[in-house]
């Protein structure tokens, strides 16, 4: 995607329409996912706590305790200057990926029922990213909000918003890559 999105400089579009009304939502959103994943983690680790991550660890290690799940797309994030590259170019990719889930996930949503069980696979499609169940079941939260975004404006504003919501996260990651390079 960051190099898709090198060829293809539309992606600065979407940072020019930046909708400065959807950043307390998404942040309020994250702060719902965030803190209901913890939840589902520290009340059900053992199912909650599973995930791709840890069945590659059954099947190679025997033990799945060692490996710790994370999403695969921020691998890199935590090494020391490395970490900003990753970050500029997920920064870059956030726009068109954004994009791209809402045409698979939202496009065509007919009404709240089918935005519910839409929301649901799209939290769990991010287990393939090697996130926990609890984390993808959360995930579903960030779904919903991006469903009444598609509802008020098609996927022009569900990518919008989703991209937003992307950008806050990886902006936070992008300090704390800054801070660890730094100090």
């Amino acid at each position: 995607l960051a190099i898709s999105a090198y060829v293809d400089r539309t992606w600065i579009d979407r940072y020019k329409k930046i909708n400065w009304k959807l950043i307390p939502l998404n942040i309020l959103v994250i702060l719902v996912v965030f803190f209901s994943t913890y939840f589902l983690l520290t009340k059900f680790p053992q199912v909650m706590g599973f995930g791709l991550s840890k069945i590659l660890q059954l099947l190679f290690r025997g033990s799945a305790e060692q490996i710790s799940a994370t999403n695969i797309n921020l691998v890199g994030v935590d090494i020391k200057y490395v970490g900003i590259i990753v970050c500029v170019l997920l920064l870059t990719a956030l726009p068109r990926a954004a994009e791209l889930e809402e045409k698979w996930f939202r496009l065509g949503t007919k009404n709240w029922k089918d935005g519910i069980s839409r929301s649901l696979l799209f939290g769990l499609c991010h287990l393939i990213a090697f996130v926990p169940l609890g984390a993808a079941i959360s995930l579903s939260f960030a779904g919903l909000f991006f469903t009444f975004l598609y509802f008020k404006g098609n996927t022009e504003l569900s990518s919008q918003g989703h991209f937003q919501h992307n950008l806050i996260l990886v902006s936070i990651l992008l300090l704390f890559a800054i801070m660890n390079t730094f100090s």
